[in-house]
């Protein structure tokens, strides 16, 4: 049996076993992120849930992004000038 705290680090690096369902693009990405302590948090999260913490407080982030070209896989793609 693995450890609580253990996290796979790999399997996000594998290539699917199956075929992708859609393709996109992302660009112009900006990544967010402020310490906010865990009892202030503990109000706004399901109670089942816990909190990851950090030298004692949780983190809040969020994540910035366009998409463009999202299409599903079966539909071609289209050239836009």
């Amino acid at each position: 049996m693995q450890p609580v705290n253990h996290i796979d680090r790999l399997s996000p690096t594998l290539c699917p076993d199956r075929a992708p369902r859609g393709y996109q693009s992302w660009s112009s990405l900006s990544f967010i992120h402020w310490r906010i302590p865990k009892a202030r948090l503990r109000g706004l999260v399901l109670q089942r849930l816990s909190i990851d913490t950090f030298d004692g407080d949780a983190w809040m982030g969020i994540v910035l992004f366009q998409m463009s070209a999202v299409r599903p896989a079966w539909f071609p793609a289209i050239k836009v000038p």
